[in-house]
């Protein structure tokens, strides 16, 4: 057996700042969840306006770019180009197609067949979509002619006056946030920020 001098044996001072353990304590875990649901609180509404613009930017460019695209469709194709509710309402969706002969209806009636260009589907819930003459007549069909201007007289003897105006409300009915296009007799369309007339 081997014999252990003092010199030899190796003695352990304990730390002078306490035991060195890793991690977080009680308090600070419950202080960083606190923290963390205050930034959810202030994040999540926000993050809801956001989504709400972002889909109504969405729908007016959408309707915006088909309007554009029927009055150029008329020009180019040198007939008429209708834009039309689907469903019971514009809230269902729309529809673009030429109506050559005029009966709302796309069909192969005549020397020429009708043909459905775009079809866009139903609005987000709580949306709501509204289209008036300048007059306040509400409005199922727009109309373009072959020289791409707006008809001012629709199938049945139906006088149009001008601009129309589409208004596009949010769920959460903020006048100011929702969405105009007016539409002026040449074809020509804009959007515009909030409630307002053409």
């Amino acid at each position: 057996m081997r014999q252990l001098s003092e010199s030899t044996i190796e003695t352990v001072q304990p730390n002078s700042n306490g035991p060195s353990e890793t991690g977080f304590t009680l308090l600070e875990l419950l202080i960083a969840i606190a923290v963390m649901g205050v930034l959810m609180g202030l994040g999540v509404p926000a993050m809801r306006e956001f989504i709400v613009n972002q889909r109504t930017t969405g729908a007016a460019n959408q309707l915006l770019a088909d309007l554009a695209y029927a009055r150029t469709q008329a020009l180019v194709l040198q007939r008429p180009v209708r834009v039309s509710q689907a469903g019971a309402g514009w809230n269902d969706g729309w529809t673009v197609f030429s109506d050559t002969n005029t009966n709302g209806a796309v069909d192969g009636a005549g020397i020429i067949v009708d043909e459905q260009y775009r079809q866009q589907d139903a609005l987000p819930d709580g949306f709501n979509l509204t289209v008036a003459d300048g007059g306040g007549t509400a409005l199922t069909d727009v109309w373009f002619s072959r020289l791409g201007a707006g008809t001012l007289e629709l199938p049945g003897n139906v006088s149009v006056t001008y601009p129309l105006r589409f208004l596009l409300e949010r769920p959460d009915s903020d006048v100011d946030r929702a969405a105009t296009i007016c539409l002026a007799a040449s074809g020509a369309a804009i959007i515009r920020k909030g409630t307002v007339l053409c």
